[in-house]
């Protein structure tokens, strides 16, 4: 887990597997932050072995889960967010922060309350430990679920810089994004995909984000577009591994493509180390590491 520094509460995340169970309910419970259905949640993802990696009660509650941890677990996470309104879901298969410790090249995915109210946060984080608990009855949300982790695992390792994002708004309505870092190289290729399917790019000022977004729709379309970008997807993807840095890429992408170069075993998760290091001795900053 990761946030403000203590003992529990470090930049790196701490697997709960490292702690021994003495301790483990007094992190968990710093972990919390004081918000009871997080503790729950958190004791609940334990024993379901579903490994966590980051949460946070406050302005902008979410809890992170490795997506290696089970695929119907996650499925049923996602359908129970889904179903909620003020909730949105972001995965990642690109690797995370570099900082954040060993296994920072693993995949996460992350669920959201935007209720912005500490009663509507505690609410979703007691209704994900129940989609945990208590298998979900088949729906159109759980086969969205599935459809998006498909997505996930196409592009699980492909190094895309394509972050998947589904918001369930204030009302009946949802928008599926994507986005990348805006880097040439992946930014001319997703443009040309995502032209395909009707999405254009979108790009802010001052923001280094490129963003391909639905406008909002409803709960059937939210399946029925998710499965076309993702047949899509599966047909027309076609950006190869980077085989060298460049100057745009975001510092995860720099970091994946040393892993590759180095290697994983023992020597070369060393120079790995030893590459991380000398880069935040130099002043790369942890927090923007995209």
């Amino acid at each position: 887990m990761e946030h403000t520094s203590s003992r529990w509460n470090r930049m790196q995340s701490i697997p709960m597997s490292e702690i021994s169970k003495n301790e483990l309910t007094e992190a968990i419970h710093e972990w919390a932050e004081g918000c009871e259905t997080l503790e729950k949640l958190l004791l609940c993802c334990k024993k379901n072995d579903v490994e966590t990696c980051g949460c946070h009660f406050g302005h902008g509650s979410y809890i992170a889960i490795r997506t290696d941890s089970g695929k119907q677990k996650i499925a049923q996470m996602v359908a129970k967010t889904l179903e909620l309104s003020n909730t949105q879901i972001l995965i990642q298969p690109n690797a995370g922060n570099p900082f954040s410790g060993p296994d920072w090249y693993r995949d996460s995915i992350n669920f959201g309350s935007n209720a912005h109210i500490p009663e509507g946060d505690s609410l979703f984080f007691r209704e994900l430990s129940n989609a945990l608990e208590f298998e979900l009855s088949p729906s159109l949300l759980l086969g969205t679920a599935h459809t998006l982790l498909e997505l996930y695992y196409f592009l699980k390792g492909k190094e895309s810089e394509l972050d998947i994002r589904l918001k369930h708004l204030d009302s009946e309505n949802y928008i599926i994004s994507f986005e990348s870092w805006n880097c040439k190289r992946i930014v001319d290729h997703h443009t040309k995909l995502f032209e395909k399917v009707g999405l254009q790019p979108i790009i802010k000022e001052n923001l280094p984000i490129v963003t391909w977004e639905t406008y909002p729709i409803t709960r059937e379309d939210l399946y029925n577009r998710l499965s076309y970008y993702t047949r899509e997807l599966f047909k027309s993807y076609s950006l190869p591994l980077p085989s060298e840095i460049s100057k745009d890429m975001p510092f995860s992408a720099r970091a994946m493509v040393m892993r590759r170069k180095f290697g994983t075993d023992t020597v070369g998760i060393a120079k790995m180390n030893d590459w991380i290091n000398n880069h935040l001795s130099h002043g790369q900053s942890p927090v923007n590491y995209k």
